[in-house]
């Protein structure tokens, strides 16, 4: 009877392994560790390509790249850019937003969740690309989250989220 135990404890790790997903993040930065810490993280309102529309998605995420930088100790701001600043190429878009809200750095990117399959083999994973900017409008450094079964967009996003912020802030600036 003992024995069953252990088996039914082996397979609760197994599945749980199975079921947790695995996710990458790579990120490359250029002149590393060259600013100081900044005072103002201007967040972008990352776009949302999804076939499934949450009109929250986007802002949920960038909320937890807020909380992130809040947790460590940085101030970091959520902007929604007007029509006319979408419509400007990104380092005029990050330089003028920077200069209006006094920010030193500019996150913006995408958020991209794909489905495969059919009902039982269906596939869902998420993707996360990264722009860096500093205030100048110049691209600091780019960074890419995946996370291959990933059916919760939310979770895989604050995972995403913290593996960011973690290299933003010892890449960038060594903190």
């Amino acid at each position: 009877m003992k024995y069953y135990k252990y088996i039914f404890y082996i397979i609760c790790i197994c599945a749980a392994f199975i079921c947790s997903g695995c996710s990458t993040f790579d990120m490359h930065v250029k002149n590393r560790k060259s600013m100081t810490a900044p005072s103002l993280v201007l967040i972008d309102t990352f776009e949302l390509r999804d076939m499934n529309y949450d009109p929250h998605a986007a802002r949920e995420f960038s909320e937890a790249i807020r909380f992130e930088l809040f947790r460590k100790g940085y101030l970091s701001r959520i902007i929604s850019p007007s029509k006319e600043d979408e419509k400007r190429d990104m380092p005029e878009r990050a330089r003028l937003l920077c200069g209006e809200y006094k920010g030193d750095i500019f996150v913006t990117g995408v958020i991209s969740r794909r489905e495969s399959g059919f009902l039982t083999d269906r596939k869902i994973s998420t993707g996360i690309t990264f722009l860096i900017y500093n205030s100048s409008g110049v691209l600091l450094g780019e960074g890419y989250f995946s996370e291959a079964d990933s059916p919760d967009m939310s979770a895989a996003g604050r995972k995403g989220a913290r593996k960011f912020t973690g290299e933003l802030i010892s890449e960038v600036w060594g903190g």
